[in-house]
C-alpha cells in the first residue's frame, strides 16, 4: 500500500507501521512438514520440559 492510500496519509507515525516494521525468520532450515513439527509443537515442549526445574 502507498503512503498516500491509506486515511491518515502524511501522519509520520501511520506512515512508519504501513505495511509492518518486523519480520519473523526463521534461524534453521525447515525444508518440509515434519522439520516444522519438530522446530514447533511438539518439539516446543519437550525442550520446555526439559529446560524446567523439577520440583521437589
Amino acid at each position: 500500500m502507498e503512503p498516500e492510500s491509506h486515511p491518515f496519509a502524511g501522519d509520520p507515525v501511520f506512515d512508519l507501521h504501513l505495511g509492518g516494521k518486523m519480520e519473523t525468520v526463521s534461524t534453521v532450515e525447515l525444508t518440509g512438514a515434519d522439520e516444522l513439527s519438530l522446530a514447533y509443537t511438539p518439539g516446543v515442549a519437550r525442550s520446555a520440559k526439559r529446560s524446567r526445574p523439577t520440583r521437589a
